[in-house]
C-alpha cells in the first residue's frame, strides 16, 4: 500500500464512499443520538447524585452530633448518681430485696430519677451494690466490662456504644461510668436502648432525602455492604456488581429498560436511573432531522476530500506525534508503525532507529545510577547503629531500633549513645521528603545532634543549635524529631519534642498508651527561638517507643490509614516480658498485614527503649 500514489487511492476510496453514504449516515446519526442521550442523562444524574451526597454528609454530621450528645448526657447522668451516693452512702447498705422493690436504698433513689440500672464497683473491680441486685458480685475484669476499669486510674468518664446486657443478651442498653466521689471505685449506669435509638434515628439518611418529582426518574442510596439505605424501592434489587463507577449502564427493572449511573463516595453508593423509552421519545424529532442532515452532508465533495486527507495524512501525523509523545515521556519501547505512504514508512524507520540508540544510552546511564544508589544505601545503613548487637551485653536496659525506607534510601533516622557513665541519649527523627535529598539532610542532622550532645550541652541547647544550623541555607526541607536523655541511676528522662509524633509509653504492669508531650516547632524552618525541654520519670519495667509517621499513616488497599489506635492495639498484644525486638517485629507485622504487604508510602522507623533496672 505504501507504493500506491495517494491520488489513485483517493479515487478508489471516493467510489466506495458514494455507495456506502446512506448506511454510514444512518449509523452515525443513531450513534450520535445515543451518545447525546447518555451525555444528557449523565449530566442530570450527576447533579442529582451531588445533591444526594450533600444530604448524606448532612445526615452523617447530624448523626455524629446526636451520638456525641447522647454519650455526654449518659456521662452527666452517671455523674449525678455519683453525687447522690456521695451525699448519702448509706443507701448502698439497704437490703437488696427492699432496693429491688423500690422501697429504699438504690432502688428508691433510682426510681426517683427514672434510672433502671446502676452498679457500684469496688477498687477490686467487683460490684458491691447494684440495682437490680442481680448484678452484685459481677466481676468487671471480663470484657466488655473491663473497659470501665480505666476509671480506677482516670477521672475521664467512660461511655460505651449500645450493647447487650452481660446477664440478659436480649436487653440492649448504653452503659456509662464515672469515678466515685466519696471513696475509691466507680459507678456504672445502664440506659435503655429504645429511646436512645429513636433519638439517634433522627439523623438517619432517609430523613434528609426528598423523593423525585418525575416517576420515570429513580434514585437510591446503598451502604458499604450494598444494603439499601434510602430512595426508590424500584432500585432496591438492582444488581450493583454489574454497574461501573461513574459510568452510564443499561439495566432492566420490572421488565423495562433504564439508563443507570452509579457513583461511590465515603462508603456509600449512589444510583440514579431513568426510563430509556422516555429518554428516546423526547429526542425522536431531533434524531430524524439529524439523519437527514447527515445524509446530505456526507455526499458533499468537501466532506469526502476532508475525510481522505484526514485518514491518510492527518491521522498518520497524529499517530506519529502520539508515538513521539510516549517516547518523550520515557516509553522507549514504543514503535512508530505508520505505513500509509512510502514517505511515512521512511519517517517511521528513521524515528525507530533513533529511539533504539537512545534506549541503549539510557540503559547505560540507568545502570550507573543504580550502582551509585547501592553505594548510597550502604553508607546510610552503616550510619544507623545496630543497637541490638551494640548493647547485647547490657542488662540495665534494652534498646532496639529499625529503619525501613520507602525507597532505597530515605530521610528517617534514629540513634542511641552514652553521654557519660550514667546518662544516655536516644531519639527518632524524620526529614520531610524522600530519596537522596532527604538522606543528605538526615546524615547532616545525625552528625549535628551527636557532636552537640557529646559537647556536654543541655538537651534543649542541643536541639536549639541543631535547628539553627539546619535553618542556614535552608533547602525548603524540615525535620521533626523526639529527643530523650535518660539518667540510668534515677530514671529521670529529659525530652524535647520538635514537632514529632507523640511516643507510646507503657508503665510496668500496664498497657501502651499515647504519651502527650510538650511540643516545640519543627527543625530547620528558620525560627531561632530556644527549644524547651520537659521531664519524664521512668521506672524499672517501663517502656517508651519512638516512631515516625510512616507507621501510623501506612495505607491499606482501601485507602484506610493504620492510625495510632491500631498501633497501640498491636503493641498491647505483646506481653510486657517480651524483648524489644519482639515488640517491634509485632508492630511491623501488624502494619504489613494491614497494607497487604504493599510498598510503603513513607519511610518507617522506630526505637524502643525499656528500662530493666536503675544503676544505683
Amino acid at each position: 500500500m505504501s507504493d500506491v500514489p495517494i491520488r489513485v487511492f483517493f479515487l478508489r476510496m471516493l467510489s466506495w464512499c458514494a455507495l456506502l453514504s446512506l448506511v454510514f449516515s444512518v449509523v452515525v446519526s443513531i450513534s450520535f443520538d445515543i451518545r447525546e442521550i447518555n451525555k444528557d442523562f449523565y449530566e442530570v444524574s450527576s447533579a442529582r447524585i451531588n445533591e444526594l451526597e450533600s444530604h448524606a454528609h448532612r445526615s452523617k454530621d447530624v448523626s455524629a452530633t446526636l451520638k456525641r450528645h447522647t454519650k455526654k448526657t449518659a456521662a452527666r447522668i452517671a455523674a449525678m448518681i455519683a453525687e447522690i451516693i456521695a451525699a448519702d452512702p448509706e443507701i448502698l447498705n439497704v437490703d437488696p430485696k427492699e432496693s429491688d422493690e423500690g422501697k429504699a436504698g438504690l432502688g428508691l433513689a433510682m426510681s426517683r430519677v427514672g434510672l433502671t440500672e446502676v452498679s457500684v464497683v469496688s477498687p477490686d473491680g467487683v460490684v458491691i451494690a447494684a440495682y437490680p441486685s442481680v448484678n452484685i458480685g459481677v466481676d468487671f475484669h471480663n470484657p466488655p466490662l473491663d473497659e470501665f476499669l480505666k476509671l480506677l486510674d482516670s477521672p475521664e468518664p467512660v461511655v460505651q456504644e449500645i450493647r447487650p446486657n452481660v446477664i440478659d443478651p436480649n436487653d440492649m442498653r448504653m452503659y456509662a461510668g464515672v469515678q466515685r466521689i466519696d471513696q475509691p471505685g466507680f459507678i456504672q449506669i445502664g440506659l435503655e436502648a429504645n429511646p436512645l435509638e429513636a433519638f439517634l434515628l433522627l439523623g438517619s439518611l432517609g430523613n434528609f432525602i426528598e423523593p423525585p418529582l418525575n416517576k420515570d426518574v429513580a434514585f437510591a442510596i446503598f451502604n458499604e455492604n450494598n444494603g439499601f439505605e434510602a430512595g426508590d424501592e424500584l432500585l432496591s434489587k438492582i444488581d450493583l456488581p454489574n454497574l461501573e463507577n461513574d459510568k452510564v449502564k443499561r439495566v432492566f427493572l420490572d421488565g423495562r429498560a433504564y439508563l443507570a449511573l452509579m457513583r461511590q463516595s465515603d462508603g456509600l453508593t449512589y444510583v440514579c436511573a431513568s426510563n430509556l423509552k422516555m429518554l428516546i421519545r423526547s429526542r425522536s424529532i431531533t434524531v430524524a432531522l439529524l439523519i437527514i442532515a447527515n445524509f446530505f452532508i456526507f455526499f458533499a465533495i468537501f466532506f469526502l476530500i476532508s475525510y481522505l486527507i484526514k485518514r491518510f495524512i492527518v491521522d498518520s501525523v497524529y499517530k506519529i506525534n502520539g508515538s513521539l509523545e510516549k517516547i518523550t515521556n520515557g516509553d522507549l519501547n514504543e514503535r512508530v508503525e505508520v505505513a500509509t505512504s512510502k514517505e511515512f514508512a521512511d519517517l517511521s524507520n528513521g524515528v525507530n532507529m533513533t529511539v533504539d540508540a537512545l534506549k541503549s544510552a539510557t540503559e547505560e546511564v540507568t545502570k550507573r545510577v543504580e550502582e551509585e544508589l547501592a553505594v548510597a544505601q550502604k553508607i546510610q545503613m552503616e550510619a544507623l547503629p545496630d543497637l541490638e548487637k551494640r548493647f547485647a551485653q547490657e542488662d540495665r536496659f534494652e534498646v532496639y531500633g529499625v529503619n525501613r525506607p520507602m525507597h532505597r534510601i530515605g530521610g528517617d533516622m534514629y540513634d542511641f549513645f552514652f553521654l557519660n557513665d550514667r546518662r544516655a541519649m536516644f531519639y527518632v527523627a524524620d526529614v520531610s521528603g524522600h530519596g537522596v535529598p532527604a538522606a543528605l539532610v538526615m546524615m547532616k542532622t545525625m552528625a549535628l545532634v551527636k557532636n552537640l550532645a557529646l559537647s556536654k550541652k543541655k538537651l534543649s541547647e542541643v536541639v536549639t543549635l541543631t535547628n539553627g544550623y539546619l535553618s542556614e541555607n535552608n533547602s525548603s526541607m524540615f525535620v521533626t524529631g523526639f529527643f530523650c536523655v535518660v539518667d540510668l541511676e534515677t530514671g529521670a528522662t529529659t525530652y524535647v519534642n520538635a514537632g514529632h509524633n507523640p511516643p507510646f509509653l507503657r508503665r510496668k504492669g500496664g498497657r501502651f498508651e499515647e504519651f502527650q508531650p510538650h511540643i516545640n516547632l519543627l527543625l530547620g524552618i528558620g525560627s531561632y527561638a530556644p527549644y524547651e525541654s520537659a521531664e519524664l520519670k521512668l521506672e524499672p519495667g517501663d517502656e517508651i517507643l519512638l516512631y515516625t509517621d510512616g507507621i501510623t499513616e501506612a495505607t491499606a488497599p482501601d485507602i484506610d490509614l493504620f492510625e495510632t489506635s491500631r498501633a497501640i492495639e498491636a503493641l498491647n498484644s505483646v506481653d510486657e516480658k517480651a524483648s524489644a525486638k519482639k515488640t517491634a517485629e509485632t508492630l511491623f507485622a501488624a502494619v504489613d498485614r494491614f497494607t497487604d504487604n504493599a510498598e510503603p508510602s513513607d519511610d518507617q522507623t522506630l526505637l524502643l527503649f525499656k528500662l530493666n533496672r536503675l544503676d544505683k
